[in-house]
């Protein structure tokens, strides 16, 4: 009681200093700026906003990882309850422990309803536990993510059931923070509607009781766990998590394995070894675990043993591909290698998907002195690997090759492709080269060395190549194929020989999809729009992953007025791939919807300039950034477009980047700058129509008419209504009409007009000539309609009945020079 009573009257304690560990029950409050803790920012790239009470984090690009944390105190041990709308695409969650930018702890949930837990330390990011599928997740629309943490513990509930538990020491304290991640959509919004932290140490201690021990993890659930952490090779955890499984009293013969699987991974062979005799006890019919034991007493290095029992089981061997593998061990680890050859070549034929059977039949075979046959197997071997891209074991193959002193040619092909297979451009373009020098180059190697050469825009150079590879093996669809993708890039899709290598190659192969796509673009090019239509629609049906068929099904779309059919067309690639974007810009620029074009070519900038993006999509980057400003020049925003210029151009000299930065310029009275511009095209494009007429047009604003006349002389080759256009702006600037009241009769003077003195005019105007201008009603007339009315010797208005004179400066000067020309 009295204890009570000094409660009482006793002070509370001061809160924490800001940025120290704290021991408190907190629950969010998004109310208000104030209170909610989180940092609330908008870098461009994200933003981090409270909206309707939520925490909102707004992902403006694709590829993306960002998050808003808690920044007021760190956390040692906690337990985390958040809830959050479940993602409709990419995945959200809680940063913990987050000591800066470099080192953290992470769970995240996906829109699929999986989990998973990873670690970043000093920049280096690590999977703790990979993702883990959590079925019950699938269906919800939100996600209560509970995390306990203690000491180096993290267990992890989804929806009130257990997901996942695992041990890292990574980092030891640090700040919360809700995450999102966004792989290759443009944008997402994630939405943290609630979160409650308790860290006081009392509180978390029976927190983790509760979940960690009187909670029942689901079996499955341990089961998903375990073998995700096997296939992420952390062994030492799965096997933690599957002794949970495996030491029950109704263990499964599959969990008994997977603990064994794991020990042996650890080179505990004994241990495992129990728990396999275990498991064919519970089982006798467990295949699985009857090989792995065969493969044990391999990894033990008991051959005779392992020799006998498999002789001794001639069934079970001459069905199993790996235990005749395992026998071709034992055999070839006793010195019998004429039997270990026999092993290996009955594995290798049963089953050609794995060559390293046939590899351990080549080493075989050299062991026993047959080197021929052995040079065969090394080489089937080193094509079985190089089919499967495993060019490392493919070139290993060539290497021993070499040694046994085979074929050299035969060896600089392989040696080439599988160089062009690593990426090793440089490398295989040196042997294909050597091999063309030599005419030793075989059908595949000349169409590498096609494709490189054509890379580089060496076309016909590759064209001979495809030839040739056609001559050597015509069979082969894709030989066809290049050669006359080959002669369409060179322009000569009415050749013969065009028509024949496409025709062929749908003949082999009618199905294909990037023939298909071929035999659109020669269709669109011909005007045959519905041809290429069919066939793009086609080629896209059979490569539903690749946006080039369906962006040109579109460009043949929109070019026919199918507007609404060309947008649909494109159906998601224009969210993940910048030419796809852009085309769909181009189309919405075609329909008038500017707004919505420039948010599209936004788009393909932001794909393309992503460090992950095709190369192709790289260079095009300048292309992007100059529809983004034509866009933005049509909608008015000439800084915006000004900007996207620049970075154009920064990039690469581009024709139209600058002539669109001349307009900008023009539009911002700075004239100099947009005549520089225009030059700068015409030094490398002479006869660049739209570049002439927009310099000769600047010449106009500045009254350089003589300039002007001069480029409007060069366009009326080229764009002769540009000319025309020109040249009457010309005469308007610099002329000026007058006309006879009676006759029509039609005068043109300079303007301004030069001066022309009152003095008396000597001689006699011709018939042609003004005759003067009315004081009164200011017509003209010409001499030859008043000469027959004069009064007094004077010209009079035949409607006002005054004398005509020559006051009006235009008249005096028509007159005197008419005079003169006279």
């Amino acid at each position: 009681m009295i204890s009570f009573v000094r409660s009482l009257f006793k002070k509370k304690s001061p809160p924490p200093q800001p940025g120290s560990v704290a021991e408190e029950l907190w629950r969010a409050d998004f109310s208000s700026e104030e209170r909610c803790r989180f940092v609330l920012l908008d870098d461009g790239r994200y933003t981090a906003c409270l909206s309707n009470g939520v925490l909102e984090l707004r992902l403006k690009q694709g590829n993306l990882f960002a998050w808003s944390e808690a920044e007021l105190y760190r956390y040692i041990d906690a337990s985390v309850e958040a809830e959050f709308d479940k993602p409709e695409t990419g995945s959200a969650g809680l940063m913990l422990h987050m000591t800066d930018e470099s080192s953290f702890v992470y769970v995240l949930v996906s829109a699929e309803g999986s989990v998973r837990l990873d670690a970043v330390f000093n920049g280096e990011p690590r999977v703790i536990v990979p993702w883990i599928a959590c079925p019950w997740l699938a269906e919800v629309g939100s996600i209560v993510l509970t995390v306990v943490m203690r000491g180096s513990r993290y267990l992890i509930l989804a929806n009130g059931r257990w997901a996942l538990e695992a041990d890292d020491d990574s980092v030891e304290a640090g700040r919360l923070a809700f995450v999102a991640r966004l792989g290759d959509v443009p944008a997402a919004s994630f939405r943290l509607r609630s979160l409650r932290v308790e860290s006081r140490p009392l509180e978390v201690e029976v927190d983790f009781t509760r979940y960690g021990r009187v909670l029942v993890a689901d079996d499955d659930q341990r089961r998903r766990v375990a073998e995700g952490l096997f296939s992420a090779e952390a062994w030492l955890p799965a096997l933690l998590h599957t002794r949970k499984l495996s030491r029950r009293s109704n263990a499964s013969p599959a969990d008994i394995f997977m603990e064994a699987e794991c020990l042996i991974r650890m080179n505990m062979f004994e241990e495992a070894e129990t728990l396999l005799g275990a498991c064919l006890a519970t089982d006798p019919d467990f295949e699985p675990a009857r090989e792995e034991h065969f493969n044990l007493m391999y990894l033990q290095g008991r051959y005779l043993s392992l020799k006998e029992a498999l002789l001794a089981d001639s069934e079970r061997v001459s069905a199993s591909p790996r235990l005749q593998n395992l026998l071709g061990h034992a055999q070839f680890n006793l010195g019998a290698w004429e039997e270990a050859a026999t092993a290996y070549g009955s594995a290798a034929d049963a089953d050609p998907s794995m060559p390293i059977y046939r590899l351990n039949l080549a080493e075989s075979l050299e062991k026993s002195g047959r080197k021929t046959d052995a040079a065969a197997a090394w080489l089937q071997a080193a094509r079985s690997f190089f089919q499967q891209q495993a060019w490392n074991d493919a070139g290993a193959c060539s290497t021993r090759l070499r040694e046994l002193k085979y074929d050299a040619t035969l060896l600089d092909s392989l040696d080439a492709r599988v160089a062009y297979g690593r990426g090793d451009l440089p490398g295989a373009e040196r042997l294909f080269a050597a091999l063309d020098k030599k005419k030793r180059l075989d059908a595949p190697c000349a169409l590498l060395y096609g494709l490189i050469r054509s890379s580089r825009g060496e076309r016909e150079k590759a064209l001979e190549l495809f030839r040739l590879a056609t001559v050597l093996d015509p069979e082969p669809p894709i030989y066809r194929f290049r050669l006359a993708e080959a002669l369409f890039l060179l322009g000569r899709r009415e050749d013969d020989e065009f028509s024949d290598a496409l025709e062929s190659a749908l003949e082999r192969a009618p199905d294909d999809g990037w023939i298909l796509n071929l035999e659109g673009l020669a269709a669109l090019a011909s005007a045959r729009t519905d041809r290429a239509v069919e066939a793009f629609r086609l080629a896209a049906a059979v490569l539903p992953e690749a946006p080039e068929p369906a962006i040109n099904l579109s460009h043949a779309l929109a070019g026919s007025g199918r507007i609404d059919e060309a947008l649909d067309a494109l159906g998601s690639f224009s969210e993940t791939d910048a030419a796809a974007a852009n085309q769909r810009g181009n189309i919405l620029v075609a329909a008038g919807r500017l707004e919505a074009a420039e948010a599209e070519f936004a788009r393909a900038y932001a794909l393309a300039a992503d460090a992950r993006a095709a190369p192709e999509h790289h260079s095009a980057l300048p292309d992007y950034l100059t529809n983004l400003a034509g866009a933005r020049i049509e909608l008015g925003r000439w800084s915006d477009a000004e900007d996207s210029l620049r970075k154009a151009l920064s990039i690469r000299q581009d024709a139209r980047a600058m002539m669109l930065m001349g307009d900008v310029a023009q539009t911002y009275g700075d004239a100099m700058r947009a005549e520089t511009a225009y030059r700068t095209i015409l030094q490398d494009e002479p006869r660049n129509a739209p570049v002439l007429a927009r310099l000769a047009r600047s010449y106009l604003m500045r009254n350089r008419f003589k300039e002007a006349a001069k480029i409007a002389e060069e366009l009326s080759s080229l764009a002769s209504d540009e000319a025309i256009g020109i040249q009457s702006a010309i005469r308007a600037a610099t002329t000026e009409e007058l006309s006879c009241a009676s006759c029509g009769r039609l005068w043109t003077c300079p303007k301004p007009v030069p001066h022309a003195p009152r003095t008396t005019l000597r001689g006699e105007p011709p018939a042609e000539a003004p005759a003067g201008s009315c004081p009164n009603c200011g017509k003209t007339f010409c001499v030859g309609c008043r000469s027959a009315d004069l009064r007094e010797g004077r010209f009079v208005c035949p409607e006002c009945g005054v004398n005509l004179n020559l006051n009006d400066d235009r008249v005096r000067w028509l007159v005197r020079h008419l005079v003169q020309q006279d």
